[in-house]
């Protein structure tokens, strides 16, 4: 990958990850038990290993908040990668988060880091051949309303490889119901 694209995803990265920074109207509820969200990806895989060729990443993954912290969570991922018809690979990655600004916020800056499984088929070849890779994200949740959100997220793994990744996530668990003051007449 270029350093004009390199550039380039960075600064949308930045631009985005700062103007969430100041809006609060549609910001997620705190919580107090455990919560499960869902979520899906696309975006683009690039390296500079030689003889790796872009590829597309379509996924999904299920993030769990831990009652303790409703700033940690972890998550079990898997990605399709797909660079042509004869060069499709999976990931399956299990994952620990970390949000940096407490609830209740509209953009929520967060780091991820995990370790991937990926099976890698050669080109030209049957053969499937399956690698470790450890690495690091880092991202917004954008809140659109208070239950979905979207993500922009980069990813550095391995070796000199990069992830560009958009994601649409949906909060599946109850959330923290506001107190309701009851009356009472004798």
């Amino acid at each position: 990958m270029s350093v004009t694209h390199r550039v380039g995803f960075a600064t949308v990265y930045i631009t985005t990850s700062l103007l969430c920074f100041p809006a609060r109207s549609f910001a997620q509820k705190p919580i107090k038990e455990p919560k499960l969200e869902v979520q899906g990806t696309i975006g683009t895989y690039v390296g500079k290993i030689p003889g790796l060729k872009d590829h597309i990443v379509i996924g999904a993954s299920a993030p769990y908040h831990f009652p303790f912290s409703s700033q940690f969570n972890v998550a079990p991922e898997i990605l399709y990668l797909r660079a042509s018809k004869d060069d499709q690979d999976f990931r399956l990655s299990a994952l620990s988060s970390v949000e940096f600004r407490k609830p209740p916020v509209i953009g929520q800056p967060y780091g991820t880091s995990g370790v991937s499984f990926m099976t890698v088929k050669e080109r030209d070849s049957p053969r499937r051949y399956r690698v470790g890779i450890a690495g690091i994200r880092f991202g917004v949740k954008i809140f659109v309303t208070d239950r979905f959100y979207i993500m922009p997220e980069l990813g550095m793994m391995g070796y000199d490889e990069m992830m560009l990744t958009i994601s649409g996530g949906y909060v599946v668990s109850q959330r923290q119901v506001m107190p309701t003051y009851y009356s009472s007449t004798v």
